[in-house]
């Protein structure tokens, strides 16, 4: 007996909603982005009071919240590695404040040694656009093998640029207890939950911002 032919209309139907709610919820995760991935380079340029490039765990921090009680304008910049933060940088003409909040996924493929010279490079090109730079350090890992190296990072992004008067430091230390991640507050080994820890992280970020 041949196929019902409703069926498989509404199979049909079925999957073109499924796609088209994937492509509304990418266009809702991305649309503080807009304006400078998916633009002519010259809107990079636009003047901006705070400027956030980070990986993806910051996707769902809502730059209009964080920063909302101010005067401030803010954007957010998706960047997967430093690599990509660095060519996100050298597209932009000034910002008071820039925040950094990459490296997890470098740590993930290289080691340490091969990293922090890189991030060492991105620090310094960030400091040729802002006075006012916010290092966000990595948060830990419930994967073993990657939250050793994300703390000898983190440890040595706070002891080479802690005591610079150019950089403030967003230590992000309240995401374990007694050397274990709080797992409430994850989604997976590395993403953070969107109800607790993408908040937390929130926090730690407006704190910082504002101190």
């Amino acid at each position: 007996m041949d196929e019902n032919p409703f069926q498989a209309l509404n199979n049909e139907n079925e999957d073109t909603e499924d796609q088209n709610r994937q492509v509304e919820s990418k266009q809702k995760e991305n649309v503080e982005d807009r304006d400078f991935v998916d633009s002519h380079i010259s809107r990079h340029k636009r003047p901006c009071d705070v400027i956030m490039i980070h990986d993806s765990i910051c996707h769902d921090i809502d730059m209009r919240r964080l920063i909302n009680g101010s005067n401030m304008s803010g954007k957010k910049i998706t960047a997967y590695t430093i690599q990509q933060a660095a060519e996100v940088i050298n597209k932009i003409d000034r910002a008071d404040t820039l925040i950094l909040h990459v490296g997890v996924n470098d740590l993930k493929k290289h080691n340490v040694e091969e990293s922090f010279p890189q991030y060492v490079s991105l620090v310094n090109s960030a400091l040729s656009v802002t006075n006012n730079l916010i290092l966000s350090l990595m948060t830990p890992s419930a994967a073993d093998f990657l939250n050793d190296k994300i703390s000898t990072m983190n440890n040595l992004i706070a002891s080479e640029f802690g005591k610079s008067a150019k950089i403030v430091l967003c230590l992000n230390n309240n995401f374990c207890r007694q050397g274990k991640i709080l797992h409430q507050l994850y989604w997976n080994d590395t993403k953070l939950s969107r109800d607790q820890g993408v908040k937390v992280l929130a926090s730690n970020l407006r704190r910082t911002i504002f101190s």
